[in-house]
């Protein structure tokens, strides 16, 4: 795209004059690279479940509050049955089914994901419900209506992180479609190994 001096006013003029041929192959290897996200998802579903685990491990302070504390008589009844562990974890059912142990479920297809409990975790066909859901339950009401503790609460920086994580996968497939050259190291890592972890831009 060579730029020149515009005379006889003051300006720049741009004259776009691709190879048109190999332009268009390329676009078109680039727009079949993004219709298809079950890479991305791939990355994205394993994000999910680090989160999650984060989760419990700190009690929810990953993502705000730390979770409100047991009520007297559950702690009691917890400290006998399961001891020393913290809140969330009795059996470790609940944290298995968000994390990638029993119960959990991720189905990606090309457009479309799912990540986190299974229908067959939390639900049966009569409509009845699984110990999972109960699990799910008794940790954000503590059985005694104490103050919610929420899993599910997504934060502005797990927000970012997904998104630089979907830039750099579009670059990525703009390498492999040769729009941005072949020969740089971003091109040549897999996707996995690409970080994520730099400031996006504000604009």
């Amino acid at each position: 795209m060579p730029a020149s001096a515009s005379a006889p006013g003051m300006g720049v003029l741009f004259n776009w004059d691709p190879p048109l041929p190999e332009f268009h192959v390329e676009m078109n290897r680039f727009a079949d690279g993004i219709s298809d996200f079950t890479a991305l998802f791939a990355e994205i579903g394993g994000l999910f479940k680090q989160d999650m685990a984060a989760q419990f491990v700190t009690e929810g302070a990953t993502s705000g509050d730390t979770w409100a504390p047991l009520s007297t008589a559950y702690a009691a009844w917890k400290a006998k049955h399961y001891p020393g562990r913290g809140i969330g974890f009795a059996s470790g059912a609940g944290m298995q089914s968000l994390t990638g142990g029993a119960g959990y479920t991720e189905i990606i297809t090309p457009t479309t994901a799912e990540f986190g409990q299974s229908d067959g975790a939390t639900s049966t066909p009569d409509g009845s419900y699984m110990a999972f859901f109960d699990k799910g339950w008794s940790h954000a009401s503590d059985g005694a209506h104490a103050p919610a503790r929420p899993i599910m609460r997504f934060t502005a920086a797990w927000g970012r992180t997904w998104s630089a994580l979907t830039a750099r996968w579009v670059r990525t497939e703009a390498h492999h479609a040769g729009l941005l050259g072949t020969g740089s190291k971003t091109f040549n890592q897999p996707l996995s190994d690409l970080s994520y972890t730099d400031t996006l831009p504000s604009t």
